[in-house]
């Protein structure tokens, strides 16, 4: 069997009456009951004042030392003087400041006198750089419309591997800015100028007249620097993908002499 408990309690230092929960008074470190343990119900003969720590031992701090300093900010704005070291230093540093600015004033003034008054310069534009080749058939790839009308309501007719890609326009005095287009491989170039007269608007009358001077023709232009003619005649009974490469510009003339 467990042997019962020793401690029984302690009498209250005031009634004497036996307490199991005894309570300490925190001033003269009695044991009393819950009734007598406040100071004031047991007639605390303790001082109110704490004993002198004992030497040797640091005492908590104070509610007072918790406290923000109150002369923190004068000391702050108040600056130590210098040491002389500092001061030296400083002078030295305003010394070499002041001969720097002197100099560099000096080096303004007399450039400013010995150079003439310039007027504005005009600088040349750079020449503009040269497109690339597969990027401007990319690009005409993307924008063409059909030279055939009947197939902008039929999408996917012709594939895109049996499409010409190039660009159209009106020469001479009928000049304008030409568009972007696609064939059909397989169409004739007589075909292909029906269909750029209807698309550019041009009066064709080559099914009516012989004269030279009224009749339309297709012609394939060359690049500037192309060691080719300017124009070269587009035959009209030969398919056009046999005579007009893609990215190419073909012009349509009216009454073109070829030799």
């Amino acid at each position: 069997m467990v042997p019962p408990p020793t401690n029984t309690g302690s009498p209250c230092a005031h009634c004497r009456h036996t307490e199991f929960l005894p309570l300490t008074c925190p001033k003269c470190l009695a044991h009393f009951c819950s009734t007598h343990a406040p100071p004031s119900n047991h007639a605390c003969s303790a001082s109110l004042s704490p004993p002198p720590p004992p030497s040797g031992q640091v005492d908590s701090p104070s509610l007072t030392s918790l406290l923000p300093d109150r002369d923190r900010h004068a000391r702050l704005a108040a600056p130590e003087p210098p040491s002389p070291h500092a001061a030296a230093l400083r002078s030295r540093q305003q010394a070499a400041l002041a001969k720097f600015k002197t100099k560099a004033a000096a080096s303004r003034s007399s450039s400013t006198t010995s150079s003439p008054a310039r007027g504005p310069t005009t600088t040349a534009a750079p020449p503009p750089k040269p497109i690339n080749p597969a990027l401007a058939l990319s690009r005409l790839k993307h924008r063409a419309a059909p030279l055939d009308p009947r197939h902008a309501t039929r999408q996917g007719d012709v594939p895109l591997g049996e499409r010409r890609f190039f660009s159209v326009r009106v020469g001479g005095s009928e000049a304008d800015e030409g568009r972007e287009v696609w064939a059909a491989k397989s169409i004739s170039g007589g075909k292909a100028l029906d269909l750029a007269a209807d698309l550019l608007h041009v009066s064709n009358r080559n099914h009516l007249t012989t004269d030279p001077a009224q009749r339309l023709s297709l012609a394939l232009s060359h690049p500037p620097d192309d060691a080719l003619p300017p124009l070269s005649r587009i035959d009209l009974a030969q398919p056009l993908a046999a005579q007009v490469p893609d990215g190419a510009c073909v012009v349509l003339l009216r009454g073109q002499v070829w030799a």
